[in-house]
């Protein structure tokens, strides 16, 4: 699974990943989800149950949707996953987790802007977008609007997004918030970028949007 561990990083997850359930008893508590292949399933929601895990148990393998539903359901796991496609497997995720992380979209084009918005909310984010960095920073800094993830767009007109990510990463009041790094440069040149500010991880805009529609006569 670690194309999917690799996927949610890069949008933002904090993400443990063990062979044995054992070592990760001591994160149990607070951990959100828990994905797991079927033939250990049984045995690691048991564990981490006994240890306090209270979020979502998901079984997850490349096998088809359908079948994997009928294994959680034996299993008595809350939800499945199957690891193909690979191409949004970050949505799917948050489908199944029936996630409502909130995420503010800093992002200067109105339209780029909607569009990732109506995205995200496709995978079950609660979603604001903002356009400047006063408007974001006004809502970082009240707990009652303050985001889980903020996705930047890096070519920000005014003040860039990588001095912005530096900003909130280096703030101790902005910790807890993850920072992903968005826009239409390669993820190479973001991780480069990313790099230099701190970014949680990043997100080409064809990874979050897809390939632009062709357009028609």
């Amino acid at each position: 699974m670690s194309g999917l561990a690799q996927a949610l990083k890069a949008a933002g997850h904090d993400v443990l990943s063990e062979a044995n359930p054992s070592a990760l008893a001591a994160a149990a508590a607070q951990g959100g989800a828990l994905i797991v292949d079927p033939a250990r399933a049984k045995r690691a929601m048991a564990h981490l149950r006994d240890r306090g895990f209270a979020g979502r148990a998901l079984v997850a393998s490349s096998a088809a949707q359908e079948e994997l539903a009928r294994q959680a359901e034996a299993l008595g796991a809350d939800g499945a996953l199957s690891l193909l496609p690979a191409n949004d497997l970050v949505r799917r995720f948050a489908r199944a987790v029936g996630g409502s992380r909130r995420v503010l979209v800093l992002e200067a084009d109105p339209t780029v802007a909607l569009s990732m918005k109506e995205e995200l909310e496709k995978g079950g984010y609660k979603v604001v977008c903002v356009s400047e960095v006063g408007e974001a920073t006004s809502l970082l800094l009240h707990r009652a609007t303050r985001p889980d993830l903020v996705l930047v767009a890096a070519d920000l007109p005014k003040v860039s997004g990588v001095k912005f990510c530096h900003f909130l990463k280096v703030n101790e009041r902005f910790c807890a918030v993850k920072v992903v790094l968005c826009g239409e440069a390669s993820r190479l040149e973001l991780e480069q970028l990313a790099n230099e500010c701190g970014a949680d991880g990043v997100m080409t805009r064809r990874e979050l949007l897809g390939e632009p529609k062709a357009k028609t006569a």
